[in-house]
């Protein structure tokens, strides 16, 4: 019958195995040494009783109990290297001396499954302080265990020297007195300085950021980035500015910018519609969604679309890159990882990276676990040089770790998630983090997966109180609005309609009320008794007389301009020849002059019969822009010529979008092209808005020179490829499979012959392991 404890006592040298069982008075301490198999029938037996487990209790010293509760605090079951920082950080151990120079195998003890040079745990030291000595001495009494390990070539027997991860047995757990805390420093334990995370002024320059997209969209690049003039408009007008962006050659060298954009395309805030950024809900009256939530919903959304943004914190060199890492799946497992991790705990980098490790270890890296169980192999990496397995263990580990930091010192901290602790006052980078109680709310809504849950987003948690915003809009009789403190963002977007903002810092947003910018709202359909309504709203309080009268006066103002339609208007090519016609009894009465070269039309379908019969044949156009289609002859050099004398009012605002006025006239130009975006999709808008104007085809040779200068055919790249064509796509998929083949043969679209390209400067390598393979391979392709 399968017994647990045989393979937990099996897996221990039998040295080791008969001193545990000695200090347990299971065995004379002299006499004959009896031989394993005794040894662990004896013990099944007789070990693991109460009895036993509470004699061994007797006998710690305070420093082994310490490490004993801190284990038993942690469920009984922790990595090794987190149970030593956190004993060492509360004071009941002292961490192993670091190994003088590089010790050979040789150098070490007989524990095999050690490193060169580790510092090896023993019973040599009864008053040692170190921890490997105190889990030693711990193991000796048979309370805590070492699970066993591979990855060494084969499976060694172990020592009292711990492995990679400890436990306590159920058998002995189950015996052992509650937990109690009794170091100094317990879960109470603070950082000399912590820095409060606030999502406020994150999600203000997210704001912010639309806010000025919305007021001025942007071209993007061919690629869909910002460029680098835009950056460093936007820049300034956030409350966090990037600092890296004076600095930075492209969108992803100013990771806070190239964040903000990404999460603001994501949540559908802003859009790219014709080659330019442009802001989604612009008006009055369709403000998105996302700004009238409260900020715990707000944040989860962000929380939710993070792990889907592309990443520019993890910057990794271009070998670590060719293991394709997960960062999507990274983030996912970071956020569910977070969420098991309670309110109020600090932890430090190196336990959540354990953590992360022990959910997932292939959470970053595809490869991690074929490395580690491969620890001691050699490892072909690159095209000029071997390196071990185990090498490589400690490059993914140096990469999750910067993965891990970037993300909790970036938007898990903006965002209000974790909080951050740091043991130097002066210190630049935090040592400590921990989950912050509106981050434990929001990952209570993530599931194992990282994934958002089916929890209404705008629900609180259970036992989580509801929002309450303390900012305050305050309306001074000298025009000034001051919105103070954690004003909703829906309220900071309808000041921005009707009020000129004059400064926006973490603590207070100040506008200005301006005829012109009351006006501005007025022509958005922001009327003035709307406005006088939401000041009243979001002051609680009454408008000063002096801002009511005005507003009223603007309001009155306003209206005195009023647009009629629908109505004809006539134009003459200059002002005699308006002039002639009002002096025409037959035709000025049906005439009021607006303007030099311009009347309104009574009766316009009584007005044609007497022009014609004065010998004038007018061009008449209907009340659409379209009316304007196919009216300018267009020459090869670009020039457009109206056919009728006085072009109509909707032709001269479509030249405008695709010519430039010279000398009276109108020409296409590189600036107007340009000016419309580069790239296949806006020259062909350009192209098409051109035929659509011009009385017959465009001349090719324009058409040309337009798809010149708006980049048509975009850029290009020229490479000599090395292809090696396989018997099928069968055999190809196959060869991918294996381990170094799959990063040097990327299949090539060549319908169904099975190409792939092969890295020129790896072609040896590829040849090597084809010919391990069998794969004969020959020069020339047919």
């Amino acid at each position: 019958m399968y017994n647990p404890l045989d393979n937990l006592l099996n897996s221990y040298n039998a040295n080791t195995l008969y001193a545990m069982a000695v200090e347990a008075e299971i065995f004379p301490r002299t006499g004959t040494k009896a031989n394993k198999n005794d040894v662990v029938k004896a013990m099944k037996e007789r070990f693991f009783t109460e009895a036993r487990v509470q004699a061994s209790l007797a006998k710690l010293g305070p420093r082994e109990r310490g490490v004993l509760n801190r284990l038993q605090l942690r469920g009984g079951s922790a990595p090794t290297s987190s149970l030593q920082r956190e004993a060492v950080r509360v004071g009941v151990a002292t961490p192993p001396p670091q190994p003088k120079g590089t010790l050979r195998r040789a150098q070490t003890s007989s524990v095999l499954y050690a490193e060169p040079g580790e510092y090896i745990g023993t019973l040599d030291k009864p008053n040692s302080t170190i921890f490997p000595d105190i889990i030693a001495r711990l193991t000796h009494h048979g309370l805590v265990f070492s699970r066993p390990e591979g990855g060494y070539g084969y499976n060694y027997k172990l020592q009292l020297h711990p492995t990679s991860e400890l436990f306590i047995p159920a058998e002995v757990l189950r015996y052992l007195p509650p937990a109690t805390d009794t170091t100094d420093h317990g879960e109470d334990w603070q950082p000399p300085r912590v820095a409060a995370s606030d999502p406020g002024p994150f999600l203000r320059d997210l704001y912010l950021y639309w806010d000025f997209v919305r007021r001025t969209p942007f071209p993007l690049l061919q690629n869909g980035m910002v460029g680098k003039r835009s950056l460093k408009a936007i820049n300034p007008t956030l409350l966090s500015p990037d600092p890296k962006t004076d600095a930075a050659s492209n969108e992803t060298e100013a990771p806070r910018l190239f964040l903000l954009r990404q999460m603001l395309q994501v949540l559908k805030l802003v859009e790219a519609r014709d080659g330019k950024l442009t802001a989604v809900g612009s008006d009055t009256a369709a403000l998105p969604e996302f700004f009238s939530l409260d900020t715990n919903a707000q944040v989860m959304r962000c929380v939710k679309v993070w792990p889907t943004l592309d990443d520019s914190d993890t910057k990794l060199d271009s070998d670590l890159q060719r293991a394709y890492p997960m960062v999507r799946q990274a983030r996912q497992t970071l956020l569910a990882t977070l969420g098991g991790m309670g309110q109020g705990r600090w932890f430090d980098v190196e336990e959540m990276l354990e953590r992360l490790q022990a959910r997932d270890a292939n959470f970053l890296f595809s490869q991690r676990r074929a490395m580690e169980r491969a620890y001691r192999s050699s490892y072909y990496y690159g095209s000029s040089y071997r390196t071990t397995a185990a090498e490589m263990v400690k490059r993914f580990d140096a990469a999750e770790i910067t993965f891990i930091r970037a993300a909790l010192t970036g938007f898990l901290f903006d965002a209000g998630i974790v909080e951050l602790g740091y043991v130097d006052p002066a210190a630049e980078t935090p040592s400590f983090a921990r989950v912050t109680e509106a981050g434990a709310r929001i990952l209570a809504t993530v599931d194992a997966q990282g994934q958002p849950s089916a929890q209404t987003e705008t629900a609180p948690a259970p036992g989580a109180a509801q929002e309450v915003h303390e900012g305050r809009v305050v309306l001074q009789p000298n025009f000034q609005i001051l919105a103070l403190g954690p004003v909703k963002l829906e309220t900071l977007a309808r000041l921005d309609l009707f009020a000129e903002r004059r400064k926006a810092d973490p603590n207070a947003f100040e506008y200005h009320l301006s005829r012109e910018s009351v006006y501005r709202a007025q022509q958005a359909g922001f009327r003035v008794p709307e406005i006088e309504a939401f000041l009243r709203d979001v002051s609680g309080t009454e408008i000063p007389q002096n801002v009511q009268r005005t507003l009223d006066e603007w309001a009155a103002h306003h209206e005195r301009i009023i647009f009629r339609s629908p109505v004809s208007l006539l134009q003459a090519a200059d002002a005699a020849g308006l002039s002639a016609l009002l002096d025409r009894p037959d035709i000025g009465s049906r005439l009021r002059a607006v303007g030099p070269t311009a009347a309104l039309v009574e009766g316009d379908d009584k007005l044609v019969g007497p022009l014609l019969q004065a010998g004038i044949f007018p061009a008449v156009s209907g009340a659409d822009p379209s009316s304007a289609d196919h009216s300018v002859a267009v020459d090869d050099d670009g020039v457009l010529r109206p056919v009728h004398a006085v072009p109509s009012l909707y032709l001269a605002r479509r030249l405008e979008r695709v010519a430039q006025q010279e000398n009276g006239g109108w020409r296409v130009t590189a600036d107007v092209v340009c000016g419309n975006g580069r790239g296949r999709e806006p020259v062909l808008s350009f192209v098409a808005e051109l035929e659509r104007l011009a009385r017959g085809p465009l001349p090719a040779r324009l058409v040309e020179q337009i798809r010149r200068w708006g980049a048509y055919y975009g850029d290009a790249a020229l490479a000599t490829l090395t292809l090696v064509e396989l018997r099928d796509r069968r055999a190809l998929d196959e060869l991918r499979e294996d381990a170094i083949l799959r990063e040097l043969l990327t299949p090539f679209a060549a319908g169904d012959r099975a190409l792939a390209v092969v890295p020129t400067d790896r072609l040896a390598e590829v040849e090597a392991r084809l010919a391990e393979l069998g794969v004969l391979l020959k020069r020339g392709i047919a």
